[in-house]
């Protein structure tokens, strides 16, 4: 009898300790001493926009929405294993249980979207944070400026945002939404991708036949007290000449996981 109460008494003490509903297990205390755990939101197909649809889709046997579907999962992907490295990261897009399927539709009802400045003043506590950030994205950018990477058909480089450029940010509709996720998964800092853009430049607008291409990306970081952390938009330029899929993910997803891994603790 006395083996078996043993027993029972022991069974209820480890049902506490593991019993918990968190998907992830953290110590991150808000500042830099310990790293954050993430969630990574992903875009929605109808921020997908694209000028060079037709020229990419003679390559592959997609149609339009399988396209856009390859794309934002692709992303979703490749950004996920940059910081993967570095961090635990959450990607409750991949989570198949229902309930946390039902959790995504929920936050992406609980979101809009608006353009705003990059890196807006936020939480004093985060200002130093921010900057200190901010400046080693800076010096990051400057040493790769000018310097471009070839892999294949395709040659690829960071571009530098304009000083007024605005991005596409989340806005969240209740401030109560991400303390909630944060209890019941235990994610620090919640990455929403917003909107993912593939531009046609040209060098001149007399000259039609000069061009390179551009993907922008845009993302938004909230902390778990629904304040915003970072925001910003990640550019890689490519050539023209690039006009395969998954050549075109393979040399330029990669580079927006790591500029997004700068903007993080």
């Amino acid at each position: 009898m006395k083996s078996i109460l043993v027993f029972l008494f022991s069974f209820i003490i480890l049902s506490a300790a593991f019993g918990q509903t968190d998907v992830l297990g953290s110590t991150y205390k808000g500042d830099t001493s310990s790293k954050p755990n993430l969630m990574l939101i992903p875009c929605p197909e109808r921020n997908y926009l694209s000028d060079a649809d037709m020229v990419i889709l003679k390559n592959t046997e997609l149609n339009g929405k399988d396209l856009i579907k390859t794309v934002i999962d692709e992303l979703y992907f490749n950004i996920h294993a940059q910081l993967l490295g570095s961090y635990e990261v959450y990607t409750i897009a991949d989570d198949q249980v229902a309930d946390h399927q039902k959790d995504l539709e929920s936050i992406m009802r609980g979101i809009g979207y608006q353009y705003d400045t990059p890196t807006p003043a936020v939480k004093e506590r985060n200002k130093n944070v921010v900057r200190r950030y901010k400046a080693k994205l800076e010096d990051y950018l400057a040493a790769t400026e000018g310097a471009s990477v070839t892999a294949g058909e395709l040659t690829t480089e960071f571009v530098r945002r304009a000083k007024k450029e605005q991005y596409y940010n989340t806005v969240l509709h209740s401030n109560e939404m991400l303390p909630y996720y944060n209890e019941k998964y235990n994610a620090d800092l919640f990455i929403f991708l917003n909107q993912i853009e593939i531009k046609t430049v040209y060098a001149t607008q007399q000259d039609r036949y000069e061009y390179f291409r551009e993907i922008w990306v845009h993302f938004s970081i909230y902390d778990k007290e629904s304040k915003l952390y970072f925001g910003d938009v990640a550019k890689i330029k490519f050539n023209s000449r690039a006009s395969n899929l998954q050549t075109i993910i393979r040399n330029t997803f990669p580079k927006v996981g790591e500029y997004i891994s700068f903007a993080l603790p």
